[in-house]
């Protein structure tokens, strides 16, 4: 794909496939690196399909082992898109341009890491996003929950994203800056009974004395 293709993406506005994704850059914390490997990545199929594209390839690499990027939900990708004056493009527009780019197996498959580390990419969005005053108290408080959770094998067998909501949710709880189930639901790209269920299989570890200091 040459990334000087112009594209009309925004209305009565052009950018190139490369101007697009620096101008998303500091909001999905893409390196120069990131761009040039999405780039390189997205096949033109069709003109006026290369938007989705595009997009849809941005979420396959959010998701891929060689990305640094936390694998957000298609709704937060689409509403941080938006939020940039991309209003053509949708959260079923970028599932259509994912479930398009998935048959043609360009993307390594998302490589598990451990879950504190996976909590740490979060960590540039949890202050932007749920608009966070001491982000590093947060991140702290949960990544201490989930530690302990996972040695006494509370809700063993869960998803690692739904896991780290709730004990986000908990942190949030613990730390005097309460935000909503659904906010922490769609920043983590889980669902709200998702972190219900595990929040309250947790809900003991509210007090846990170290974790309220």
């Amino acid at each position: 794909m040459n990334p000087d293709t112009l594209l009309v993406v925004k209305e009565g506005e052009r950018k190139t496939a490369k101007e697009i994704l620096t101008d998303l850059s500091a909001d999905l914390c893409l390196t120069e690196t990131d761009i040039q490997y999405i780039l390189s990545r997205t096949p033109e199929i069709r003109s006026d399909l290369y938007s989705e594209n595009l997009l849809g390839s941005v979420a396959l690499f959010i998701r891929c082992s060689k990305s640094k990027v936390p694998p957000m939900s298609f709704k937060l990708l689409s509403k941080i898109v938006c939020s940039k004056g991309y209003n053509t493009i949708t959260e079923y527009s970028i599932i259509r341009g994912v479930r398009r780019l998935r048959k043609r197996k360009i993307y390594p498959p998302y490589c598990p890491v451990r879950i504190t580390d996976l909590l740490i990419t979060y960590a540039p969005f949890i202050k932007r996003i749920l608009q966070i005053k001491d982000e590093v108290t947060i991140i702290a408080k949960t990544k201490k929950i989930l530690e302990i959770t996972e040695e006494s094998g509370v809700v063993r067998g869960k998803s690692p994203l739904g896991k780290i909501a709730s004990a986000l949710y908990i942190a949030l709880i613990l730390s005097g800056e309460h935000r909503s189930q659904s906010e922490v639901a769609m920043l983590m790209g889980v669902s709200e009974t998702t972190i219900r269920t595990i929040y309250q299989e947790m809900s003991e570890l509210l007090y846990i004395p170290e974790l309220l200091e």
